[in-house]
């Protein structure tokens, strides 16, 4: 625990924080949405749940969604790097 709490209280280079960030958006923006839509459309099949049909209100709501989400999850990488 002890090499934690060290970690938490080390001050890092705003560079170094970026790169970091910059290695990890993709996996965090692409590849987990990607693997849990797959998963979860696998797991519809092997349950044998209907097929889901998306209407022009829905993909209004999901794209609306996203870009409040997208909108926060930049919010909070800025707060990261001003702050730390």
């Amino acid at each position: 625990m002890r090499k934690y709490l060290d970690w938490a209280g080390h001050e890092y280079s705003l560079r170094r924080r970026l790169v970091v960030l910059g290695f990890l958006a993709p996996l965090f923006l692409g590849l987990f949405p990607f693997l849990i839509v797959r998963g979860a459309a696998g797991l519809d099949r092997r349950l044998r749940l209907p097929r889901f049909r998306a209407g022009a209100g829905i993909r209004v709501a999901g794209a609306a969604l996203g870009l409040a989400g997208g909108f926060l999850g930049l919010s909070s990488v800025r707060a990261q790097v001003d702050h730390g």
